[in-house]
């Protein structure tokens, strides 16, 4: 899974309005997390990056950054080793979380066109 399957058009329109905005009352929240939640390890730039090439009209890199660190501190996402000696520090998505299974499912919904 790549950012480049992020979904688009009326769907991602539908999951800023619905979940970004309305349930977790940020802009760009649910976007990130089913962006997150579809890899198996990701870094920060990276993230900002693959948002800036998926998308037509991107959000803004503080805005994507600041979802990132808010997710990290909640501990929804931990550091991972990374063996190539990168200087990027790379995080994963806690397994077992209520959150990513949710992201997941409303990522599932989009991609399908079940959306209200």
């Amino acid at each position: 899974m790549t950012l480049t399957d992020l979904p688009d058009g009326s769907e991602l329109d539908w999951l800023r309005d619905k979940f970004s905005r309305e349930l977790f009352g940020a802009g760009y929240r649910a976007e990130v997390g089913l962006a997150i939640a579809g890899l198996k390890q990701v870094c920060k730039k990276d993230l900002e990056d693959g948002f800036r090439d998926a998308m037509g009209n991107p959000p803004g890199r503080s805005s994507i950054g600041g979802e990132f660190d808010l997710l990290l501190g909640l501990g929804l996402l931990v550091p991972v080793a990374t063996a190539d000696g990168s200087r990027k520090k790379y995080v994963a998505p806690v397994e077992g979380s209520a959150y990513w299974d949710l992201c997941r499912e409303l990522r599932d919904r989009a991609a399908s066109g079940s959306t209200p």
